[in-house]
């Protein structure tokens, strides 16, 4: 556990980082049920150093919990994690904003962590690109 805090806080995209983790931890698969489950409470929890008001979730729908499968699979069978991060990295935005539009008027706070989302977006998507990493809409859900 000492590693992944280590990376997580070496890391300049920390989304990337958990979610790398993330995939690893799937591929790991330690427990016999739960695994899954686990994997999302432990990336939340990483997250929760850089991103303290965003809860990040994945699979709230039928088809986004296809999506979601998809890419933890294909993150794990071509061992490029980066394909999932990017999902991630999405989910993480779209959390933030649910949560601000909630909250009503947004601290100053919560509008810095919006602004480093944007940010590693943007550096996550590009780092795909550079990579030869498939766009979430180049794969296919089957």
């Amino acid at each position: 556990m000492a590693r992944y805090s280590t990376t997580l806080n070496d890391s300049d995209d920390p989304v990337a980082a958990a979610s790398e983790l993330k995939i690893e931890f799937l591929r790991i698969c330690p427990f016999f049920d739960g695994n899954g489950l686990m994997s999302r409470l432990l990336f939340n929890f990483l997250l929760m150093n850089h991103y303290p008001h965003i809860l990040v979730t994945f699979g709230e729908s039928r088809s986004e919990r296809s999506k979601y499968r998809h890419l933890v699979r294909e993150s794990i069978r071509s061992q490029a994690p980066g394909i999932f991060s990017f999902f991630a990295l999405q989910n993480a935005a779209g959390s933030a904003l649910q949560q601000l539009e909630g909250l009503g008027p947004a601290t100053q706070l919560e509008l810095s962590d919006m602004s480093r989302l944007k940010a590693d977006l943007s550096l996550v998507s590009g780092r795909n690109q550079e990579e030869g990493l498939p766009a979430l809409g180049d794969l296919s859900l089957n």
